[in-house]
């Protein structure tokens, strides 16, 4: 592993931002990716519990997320109909209703096809426990959506398996490309701790000997919580998490591929 590409391409991560818009996040630009898709991806990638607000000019839904799945629709736009029989209603693949009607409060706000944003805020509904709702997978594959248009790698599989326990994670391939995923303001908090860190954090990437390897720096973000540094083949990734969450993310990499 070459520190140096490596530390260049955090330092730039860092320095990286989103595309805004008046202050909100573009996710995408009406075509690319699909709306439904990107709508999809970012419950994907929502771990700790978040209401999520998704704009399309004069057109909004509000939705609830958390433990990568959807757990419902709290708010929408008046333009859009049908709303009665889904609004509030925790999401559960035997209510195949609510389901199916939330596709379709959905098809209505994406034919809207203009520039996506997403808020994501603490959710006033809907809240408690990780296993609540639909994971975004499985409503990809029921409602014949593309989610990731990629295989995954070892390194992605362990991370996403981890999904439950990690608040963020940032993703280096070859020294080169860099991605991203997890709760945006612990996402953050993992970026600047890398740029600001960054020599700390390469002492452990010494100890990472072999092909694959982990290492575990316990509250190494203060009240930020704890890095884990995970190494596969051409692939690294630093992620962050909750102390308490450190054996189910071990008993996760014991039984991964990697």
């Amino acid at each position: 592993m070459d520190k140096t590409i490596l530390a260049q391409k955090l330092a730039a991560l860092s320095a990286e931002g989103d595309t805004f818009e008046n202050g909100l996040r573009v996710i995408s630009d009406g075509t690319e990716p699909p709306v439904l898709t990107a709508m999809l991806s970012e419950v994907d990638m929502t771990v700790l519990p978040r209401k999520l607000t998704f704009k399309m000019g004069a057109s909004s839904v509000t939705l609830v997320a958390g433990g990568r799945r959807l757990r419902g629709l709290v708010s929408a736009s008046k333009d859009i109909k049908g709303v009665i029989g889904v609004l509030g209603k925790k999401l559960s693949m035997d209510e195949k209703a609510v389901i199916d009607g939330l596709h379709g409060i959905l098809d209505q706000f994406t034919k809207t096809a203009d520039q996506l944003t997403v808020e994501s805020d603490e959710p006033d509904a809907m809240g408690g426990q990780t296993d609540a709702g639909v994971r975004a997978a499985a409503l990809a594959e029921y409602w014949e959506v593309a989610l990731n248009s990629e295989p995954q790698t070892p390194l992605q599989q362990f991370l996403r398996d981890c999904a439950g326990f990690a608040d963020a994670w940032v993703v280096m391939t070859d020294g080169a490309d860099t991605t991203h995923h997890g709760d945006g303001a612990r996402l953050e908090v993992l970026k600047g701790a890398l740029a600001d860190q960054w020599a700390d954090f390469s002492t452990s990437v010494d100890q990472l000997a072999g092909e694959s390897g982990m290492i575990a720096l316990n509250n190494a973000l203060g009240d930020g919580g704890s890095v884990a540094i995970v190494k596969a083949g051409n692939e690294a990734a630093v992620m962050c998490y909750a102390a308490d969450n450190m054996t189910e993310i071990h008993n996760v990499w014991t039984s991964s591929k990697l």
